[in-house]
């Protein structure tokens, strides 16, 4: 199955406070092994630093920014997590999307050195 999601935004405040200019995530878009199928997408994963391959439910596939939007195509595969999601989502339960990075942060405004590690997913809750 294919999806599309809109996982972050740019040159505003994040969830998290933290601004990430354009040129910022642009390079790290560019720099996140998309092209290789190496930026996965877990659901429910619990640690920042590392992926939980049993959590796996698929990969990106196109990252772009349109307007402050980082919008995001995807390939979900047939593994148990994916398998789960795709079930979720045909019975009409949400799920969000969301890019997890580390970077050097100076007044809440990510530097250069911004890295994608995986795109996070999980169910929406209302409000979000």
């Amino acid at each position: 199955m294919e999806i599309e999601a809109i996982i972050g935004k740019v040159d505003t405040p994040s969830w998290n406070g933290i601004t990430y200019p354009r040129s910022v995530m642009e390079n790290a878009i560019k720099n996140s092994g998309i092209d290789k199928r190496r930026l996965m997408i877990t659901f429910g994963n619990s640690d920042i630093m590392t992926t939980e391959f049993d959590r796996i439910i698929g990969y990106a596939t196109k990252i772009d920014i349109v307007d402050c939007d980082i919008k995001m195509c995807a390939k979900l595969l047939d593994t148990q997590m994916g398998t789960l999601v795709t079930d979720m989502m045909g019975a009409c339960i949400s799920i969000g999307y969301s890019v997890s990075s580390v970077a050097t942060v100076v007044d809440g405004v990510a530097q250069d050195d911004c890295r994608l590690l995986r795109i996070d997913a999980g169910p929406k809750l209302k409000g979000e």
